[in-house]
């Protein structure tokens, strides 16, 4: 398996020289470019990581641009319950403490990359598990069966997996993939998990 590439992000040089430190050594992972943030957007479209890592630094009321915009897994690091909030609205797929350990980091940037949610328990009460209710009205209603396919590819199960796990063909589940794509507004399999449980529709 090849290492997962990233992308760091942060105001602080002190703490990008420190991310990459961290990572260096890492045969899972391998860091392709580091930036201070003003211009993450041509950085991703140069690079093109599999992650990025946004360091929220310690400025927990710091006004954070929209990060679905990336396209990729985006994880958060933050320094306290302020701060993980705002990472979790601002569309962060992962959430997790600014000193963790390089094994903690790196098992969030597995568990993003393969389209899981991962919010760090230190600061799991400052995540809603729904942020807009009014925007469900706006979701057509899941089918018991498409709730189902949610469920499973949520925790990252292939389409051949999901079709194992529910006795349907791949083709079937497809079909219902492109139903969950299309009803939540959600372009890659990530996005829609995300935005399921930022509606309600799936637990953190």
């Amino acid at each position: 398996m090849q290492p997962l590439e990233i992308v760091l992000v942060s105001a602080d040089p002190l703490a990008r020289a420190g991310l990459q430190m961290m990572l260096a050594d890492e045969p899972d992972c391998r860091v392709i470019g580091a930036i201070d943030g003003d211009s993450w957007h041509d950085a991703l479209a140069i690079y093109q990581p599999d992650v990025m890592l946004y360091d929220l630094g310690w400025q927990s009321d710091a006004t954070l641009p929209d990060l679905r915009e990336a396209a990729v897994p985006v994880i958060a690091l933050v320094a306290d319950d302020e701060g993980a909030r705002a990472g979790w609205l601002a569309g962060a797929t992962g959430v997790v403490v600014r000193n963790g350990t390089a094994e903690q980091l790196l098992a969030t940037i597995q568990a993003v990359y393969n389209g899981l949610i991962v919010f760090s328990a230190d600061y799991l009460p400052a995540a809603p598990i729904t942020t807009d209710y009014s925007a469900q009205d706006d979701i057509e209603p899941l089918t018991p069966r498409e709730q189902e396919v949610l469920t499973l590819l949520a925790r990252g199960l292939t389409n051949r997996a999901i079709a194992y796990q529910l006795t349907i063909s791949d083709h079937t589940v497809k079909f219902h993939v492109n139903a969950l794509l299309t009803k939540l507004g959600a372009q890659s399999r990530t996005e829609a998990a995300v935005k399921a449980t930022r509606l309600g529709l799936l637990s953190v």
